[in-house]
């Protein structure tokens, strides 16, 4: 790597840093969506949700960057697309949420219908052995544990 692609690299991530902080300040001024605590909350004061939104706005904002203005895209637009609406989907979802306090059986319908949405567009992990064998979904790990998530929360609220 050259010093005049290092040093954009540097710069990009900068300017992804600062627009997270911006956001967040913005978040914590303008918007507030707080956790009122209850008997099973494990805080006694109100605190902020929704800190997520920050990531994935920052995420997106480089991923989409990366995407317009890269000189080589690593990524065929099918695959591209598929990914960002996955991500949409459960990142909107996930602020409905924490807005509305859905239930843990909506999420989950969300997470799958995404993955659904990132295999049919082709999104897959190719893995090499005697026999070609296709395993779908990047996701897929990600799904596993956040579904476990959720149901572990919800046997504890007592909703299964």
């Amino acid at each position: 790597m050259t010093r005049i692609a290092f040093l954009t690299h540097i710069l990009f991530a900068s300017g992804l840093f600062a627009l997270s902080c911006m956001i967040c300040l913005f978040m914590v001024k303008r918007i507030r969506i707080m956790d009122i605590p209850n008997d099973r909350s494990s805080h006694d004061t109100p605190i902020p949700k929704s800190g997520g939104i920050v990531i994935v706005i920052t995420f997106l904002s480089g991923v989409i960057s990366i995407y317009l203005f890269g000189d080589t895209t690593l990524i065929h637009d099918q695959y591209f697309f598929g990914f960002l609406f996955s991500a949409l989907l459960v990142s909107g979802v996930s602020l409905y949420d924490d807005i509305t306090d859905r239930s843990f059986f909506f999420k989950l319908i969300t997470h799958i219908i995404a993955a659904g949405v990132a295999v049919a567009s082709g999104i897959m992990i190719h893995i090499y052995g005697s026999n070609r064998i296709f395993i779908f979904i990047p996701f897929l790990l990600f799904q596993i544990l956040y579904s476990v998530v959720i149901v572990t929360k919800a046997r504890k609220k007592g909703l299964m």
